[in-house]
């Protein structure tokens, strides 16, 4: 979860802070959709890391989360 949680810090601090909460499972699914990965925590933080896009995925995500 550190992983994910660094990863999100800087690009996505509402989904970060979903992830560290009780809304933690929609956030994962919803990152899971977006970048194409399993529903799990390090799938999820190993596919944000090899996304060369992941910067204005997370930016764009963030917004509609936020909604």
């Amino acid at each position: 979860m550190d992983t994910l949680l660094s990863l999100l810090k800087g690009a996505a601090p509402l989904l970060a802070t979903a992830c560290a909460g009780p809304l933690a499972p929609a956030a994962i699914s919803l990152l899971a959709k977006t970048f194409n990965a399993e529903e799990t925590v390090e799938s999820v933080a190993k596919a944000i890391a090899g996304d060369p896009l992941a910067s204005q995925k997370l930016a764009d995500l963030e917004l509609e989360f936020a909604k």
